[in-house]
């Protein structure tokens, strides 16, 4: 008995063969998104090597998501027809559970992290509590990235792990992010590194201990059920969710800051921003919602007849769909409501892009603060709107 499986989630396609024990046989494409060129030929090579004639095949399973939309559908479609035409059952493996198996496993939380583009990764948190039993720590799913670390940084506290090992592409996108997160969780018993680079991506050598583990437990499906598991729309199948503009609340606080520091180069801390919600009776804040993420902010300071505009941010994955400018509409027209008249912001004078923006909306330069910002000494020009 042998379980084929396919692996073309990522950037380079493979193919493993595991038997009922667990002994498996691997090979890996050299090339990068050439899946469809050398899946086939890949397979053929890898059941001549090790003597595997196609009717020793039992089953045929591939790693069905999330990961590369198109990746994934040669996959899918690859096993779905080796399997109507063998007349056997598939599995569908779970991309993120594959990386369980990268490594040795010595108890550690694996935390796959994909680039799911736009700002977002598809991510989990998993560790093998008694093999083969998979314990989620944070589901697998599409997150903003600070949202997902949010996550992850609570279940790590709730269980006082020792060890967490980040895995895949996303760490090449957001490697930084999330170092800079590790350093600042304050967790001195808790080691959290990024696995090696070659443990890094996703393999069919480990997506089969998953297929075999499935098999064992009789999760097969007919080649007709077998579906990829996307867990979101493809980019053209898909619209972006209109951003709801609210009031900014204190749950709110730490994916503002998360903003601050991703954009700004003298952010304000965490601390700052929760004095300003909770204790400053002048400030309004106003926050950008999308698929339960905070995608922007912004915030005014109310001084009789006058708005003074503190912040507006808006996360880089979400720009140029009109955001800003309805956080800005949104404070002018709940500040009018208190009786502001007239409001006032400044900005660096190299960002002609926002200048640009706050014309449009009716402000006008009044003036130069000359060296105002000072990590680098720029010059911050003054706007005012009547």
């Amino acid at each position: 008995m042998y379980i084929l499986v396919f692996e073309t989630t990522g950037q380079s396609a493979s193919v493993a063969c595991i038997d009922r024990y667990g002994n498996t046989f691997f090979k890996k494409s050299n090339g990068v998104l050439n899946h469809l060129q050398s899946l086939m030929p890949m397979t053929e090579e890898l059941l001549r090597d090790n003597g595997i004639e196609a009717a020793d095949i039992s089953c045929v399973a591939a790693s069905a998501g999330p990961g590369s939309f198109t990746g994934i559908r040669i996959g899918v479609a690859t096993a779905r027809a080796f399997a109507q035409a063998a007349g056997i059952p598939c599995v569908a493996v779970p991309t993120l559970h594959t990386f369980l198996y990268n490594i040795e496993n010595n108890g550690e939380i694996f935390c796959p992290v994909l680039d799911a583009r736009r700002g977002q990764i598809y991510g989990g948190a998993f560790s093998l509590d008694r093999e083969p039993c998979v314990h989620e720590h944070v589901s697998g799913g599409a997150y903003d990235l600070f949202v997902y670390l949010d996550l992850l940084g609570k279940s790590i506290e709730r269980s006082g792990a020792r060890n967490v090992v980040f895995f895949g592409d996303g760490l090449f996108v957001y490697g930084p992010e999330i170092k800079k997160w590790a350093d600042s969780q304050g967790h001195a018993k808790t080691r959290i590194r990024f696995a090696e680079e070659e443990d890094r991506l996703q393999r069919a050598d480990s997506a089969a201990r998953v297929a075999l583990k499935l098999y064992n437990e009789g999760k097969t499906v007919s080649y007709k059920d077998f579906t990829p598991l996307y867990m979101r729309k493809a980019e053209a199948e898909r619209k972006l969710p209109a951003p709801v503009i609210r009031p900014a609340e204190k749950g709110d606080v730490r994916e503002m800051s998360c903003l601050e520091e991703m954009i700004f180069t003298q952010p304000w801390s965490e601390k700052s921003l929760m004095a300003e919600i909770t204790d400053n009776n002048t400030a309004r804040y106003i926050v950008a919602e999308a698929d339960g993420a905070i995608v922007g902010y912004a915030g005014v300071w109310l001084i009789l007849d006058e708005g003074h505009i503190t912040n507006i941010a808006v996360h880089p994955a979400h720009r140029r769909r009109g955001i800003a400018r309805k956080l800005i509409l949104s404070l002018i027209e709940k500040s009018g409501e208190e009786g502001a008249a007239k409001f006032t912001l400044e900005v660096r004078a190299s960002n002609n892009e926002a200048i640009a923006l706050y014309k449009s909306m009716g402000f006008a330069v009044a003036g130069i603060r000359k060296e105002y910002y000072e990590d680098n000494g720029e010059d911050a020009v003054i706007m005012w709107k009547a």
